[in-house]
């Protein structure tokens, strides 16, 4: 079955179509065509048969006068000297053997059959050039197609009995397929226009939904077309203002928590450095020092969702070039010398140097490598670490959780670092999958292209 909505219109409709003119024709052909063609051929033999016996016995003269007054472009009667063609038993035109019954003579026939270009000439030729509609004594001035049946008299002279090929097979035939050919071509615009105009709104839905995904702005799309499609363009937009709102609201509180939290911990530091002791003045600072972290992670993490980054073209191997120089213990290799993308440059290169952080902290090292082909863009982030169980790979992406409980916030870890991470390559379509290797711990991030 096609893939596309206008391919399964036309397969469909062109599919019904053939089946009714299948069906039409068979039962015109084999309800009425037998019938036609016996009254036909029973016409022929009847007239030949009566054209023979009354002539029997006349003089040559007679029968040339009779001949001018029965003849019709239907049948042209003649005298001749010889016969032409094959003996009705070895003729091939199954049309004629029913002579046989009607006449006791040596008969003889002769026949050019109709071709397909015939066919065509009967609907595209003028009258007087028409093959099937004029006939005259000499049947072969312009190849048409006859038949001729020749008739022995008791005197040695033949009777010839001419006439150009029945009409019915093209006249049938011909009327079927041109209505057939104008038919699929009707068919063919009428449903492109029609998919088109289905295809267009959905088309641009998932555009919206894929710019959506990736944290873009978008405009309301607009609510037209057949009902059912307007109803789901409406229940887009109507999910899109909700979000919107949603985000405002959750942006104005992390406003608030922000001012509120970091005026009350600024004011307790500058309050602890009039402490005199300095073991407890340390301990004071400390303390301020991992709420400052904790609260500054918990917002970068959670502006994460509602940051409104342009999106914008650049180079994801420059990129991780120049993040190369930057961190010693990074090495940088690619399959491509550059991978063009469009996205949220900022976010992912935070992404980016959350990877490579975590794999210098707990690998000591970060080889990383970039893939991409037409459909997506590949980065991994190897490291020589102990690696992570298996069961424990989601843990890792959780919120304010970390595998290694005994290290302390103010060494840098509060367990959001690879949340944030997955949260940037999801926002743009793509996924963090972690993995153990034989020589270490594999992150890898997966970018649609």
């Amino acid at each position: 079955m096609p893939q596309t909505l206008t391919q399964q219109f036309l397969f469909l409709m062109v599919g019904v179509v053939m089946l009714t003119q299948v069906l039409m024709l068979g039962t015109l052909l084999i309800e009425t065509d037998g019938k036609v063609d016996e009254y036909e051929r029973t016409f022929v033999y009847g007239r030949i048969a009566s054209v023979y016996n009354s002539s029997q016995h006349m003089s040559p003269d007679a029968r040339e006068e009779f001949f001018e007054t029965v003849s019709n472009p239907d049948i042209f009667f003649s005298l001749r000297e010889t016969g032409d063609g094959v003996p009705l038993s070895e003729s091939k035109n199954d049309e004629l053997l029913g002579l046989k019954d009607f006449i006791e003579a040596t008969i003889m026939v002769d026949e050019v059959p109709v071709t397909f270009w015939d066919v065509v000439k009967f609907w595209y030729t003028d009258a007087e050039d028409n093959c099937f509609i004029r006939f005259s004594q000499d049947l072969d001035i312009d190849g048409c197609p006859y038949w001729r049946v020749s008739i022995l008299y008791e005197d040695g002279i033949w009777l010839s009995a001419d006439g150009p090929p029945s009409p019915e097979a093209p006249v049938l035939l011909a009327p079927v397929l041109m209505s057939f050919v104008l038919t699929i071509c009707a068919l063919v615009v009428v449903v492109a226009l029609v998919a088109r105009r289905l295809t267009r709104p959905l088309r641009q839905l998932s555009r919206a939904a894929n710019q959506v995904g990736r944290g873009e702005e978008i405009e309301r799309l607009p609510e037209t077309g057949p009902q059912e499609l307007a109803t789901v363009m409406q229940a887009f937009n109507t999910m899109q203002d909700r979000t919107r709102r949603y985000i405002k609201d959750r942006t104005t509180m992390l406003a608030a928590i922000s001012h509120d939290l970091r005026t009350p911990i600024t004011s307790l530091r500058l309050r602890a450095e009039f402490i005199e002791d300095p073991t407890l003045q340390g301990k004071v600072i400390e303390t301020l020092d991992d709420m400052q972290t904790m609260v500054e992670s918990f917002l970068t993490f959670a502006k994460q969702d509602i940051a409104a980054e342009p999106q914008q073209k650049f180079d994801l191997v420059e990129l991780l070039q120049d993040m190369a120089l930057d961190v010693d213990e990074m090495t940088f290799s690619s399959s491509v010398k550059t991978c063009p993308y469009h996205g949220s440059k900022v976010s992912l290169g935070r992404a980016l140097a959350n990877l490579v952080a975590n794999a210098v902290k707990y690998g000591a090292v970060a080889r990383v490598t970039l893939d991409a082909d037409n459909q997506r863009v590949r980065i991994t982030v190897d490291d020589a670490g102990p690696g992570v169980p298996e069961n424990r790979f989601e843990d890792i992406f959780t919120p304010f959780t970390r595998l290694d409980t005994a290290r302390s916030v103010v060494e840098g870890s509060v367990g959001l670092g690879l949340s944030i991470a997955r949260s940037i390559a999801r926002k743009q379509g793509g996924d963090i999958q972690p993995s153990n290797q034989p020589d270490g711990f594999r992150m890898t991030l997966t970018l649609p292209n």
